[in-house]
């Protein structure tokens, strides 16, 4: 895989890249995070229903390999492989998008109670048009209001997933609170009662978390 310049690095790894594949090439975005709990843990918290809806979103469908999954208000897809307790590949459907593809890998840190989790999400095309507007779909845009694959991945990912650990193995008082920021995959931030105005101002405040996704200024 082929990779572009990234910001300094911080407590997960972020990447933008190119994939090939036998249909020809795929553009990326991959993020890496260690989590202080076991392999199993983590696996089940991502991949059981009851455990997920807990901090992500609620999921239903035939949730075995060549089964297919929902995600409550949010993707669809096909399962494509499950090798439980390192590997979930999955097609992602959404809206009038075209099908992507999302795998989640996990391997073993620097011991038994920590684990490395990779999520990589594979778009046919990376740049797409939006009310009349060339966007790049890994970043944030703050004139559509679209918030990036990034960090719609990102924040349920550092946020959501790592509170809900942390309470599951009772090592923080912190309250989980699912998180569902930017909707994963798609591109377009939740609509709210806040309106366009509000959805910008909590954008730039995401900018500033996740750097990466959004637009270097010239």
């Amino acid at each position: 895989m082929t990779t572009e310049p990234t910001a300094p690095q911080d407590e997960i790894h972020r990447e933008i890249g190119r994939r090939q594949i036998g249909a020809g090439e795929l553009h990326t975005a991959l993020l890496r995070r260690h989590y202080a709990a076991p392999i199993q843990d983590v696996w089940e918290a991502c991949t059981v229903p009851d455990r997920l809806n807990r901090w992500f979103l609620q999921v239903s469908g035939d949730l075995r390999a060549g089964g297919t999954f929902s995600l409550d208000g949010n993707a669809s897809g096909r399962i494509l492989r499950c090798e439980p307790p390192r590997l979930l590949q999955l097609t992602w459907s959404y809206a009038d998008h075209p099908v992507s593809q999302v795998e989640l890998r996990l391997t073993l840190g620097r011991s038994d109670e920590d684990t490395v989790l990779e999520l990589e999400h594979a778009v046919p095309d990376r740049f797409v048009q939006q009310d009349g507007r060339e966007i790049d779909v890994f970043l944030n845009d703050p004139v559509t209001v679209m918030w990036g694959i990034g960090s719609g991945w990102e924040m349920p990912l550092v946020h959501g997933l790592t509170r809900y650990l942390r309470r599951a193995a009772g090592r923080s008082g912190i309250r989980v609170v699912r998180v569902q920021a930017g909707r994963p995959g798609a591109g377009r931030s939740s609509r709210s009662s806040l309106g366009r105005r509000g959805q910008g101002s909590r954008l730039a405040r995401l900018a500033r978390l996740v750097p990466l996704w959004s637009p270097r200024r010239p």
